[in-house]
C-alpha cells in the first residue's frame, strides 16, 4: 500500500495536469483561429478595420487567455512561409515583412503564447504557442 498510493497519486495528477494543459492549448488554437478569422473579415476597407489591439482583445476574451501574449502580422503576400514562427523572442524574422497592411489579398498571421503552470511543483512550467493564418478578404 505504501508503494501503490504514491504511484497512483502521481499517475492521477499527471493525467489531470496533461488534460488541463491540452485544454488550454486547444483554447489557444481556437482563439488564434477566431482572431485570424476576425482579422480576415475586417480588412482595411471595413467600417471598423482590424488592428493588433482589437485582435488581441478577441483572443483575451477566451477563458484562461486574459494574460496571453498576442502577436499579429500582416504580410503583402499569401505565402504561408511569411507566417513562420520567429527564431527568437525579439521577432527579428518579422522585420523584413511589411506590417500593418490589412488590405484584401494580404495574409494575416496571429500568434498566441502563454505559460502553463502545473499544480504539482515537480513539473516545470510549459510554454504553449499556437498560431493561425488567413487571407484578408474583407474590404
Amino acid at each position: 500500500m505504501a508503494i501503490v498510493l504514491p504511484l497512483f497519486l502521481f499517475l492521477s495528477f499527471g493525467i489531470i495536469e496533461t488534460a488541463n494543459a491540452m485544454r488550454l492549448y486547444m483554447s489557444m488554437v481556437y482563439a488564434a483561429e477566431d482572431a485570424a478569422r476576425y482579422a480576415s473579415l475586417h480588412g482595411s476597407g471595413a467600417s471598423v478595420p482590424a488592428t493588433s489591439d482589437s485582435i488581441a482583445a478577441q483572443v483575451r476574451d477566451f477563458p484562461g487567455l486574459s494574460n496571453a501574449t498576442v502577436t499579429t502580422l500582416w504580410t503583402a503576400t499569401e505565402n504561408a512561409e511569411a507566417c513562420r514562427v520567429p527564431d527568437d523572442a525579439s521577432g527579428s524574422d518579422w522585420a523584413t515583412s511589411p506590417t500593418g497592411r490589412n488590405d484584401p489579398g494580404s495574409l494575416v498571421c496571429v500568434w498566441v503564447e502563454r505559460t502553463y503552470r502545473f499544480m504539482t511543483p515537480i513539473i516545470p512550467d510549459l510554454d504553449l504557442k499556437a498560431h493561425m493564418e488567413r487571407v484578408v478578404t474583407g474590404a
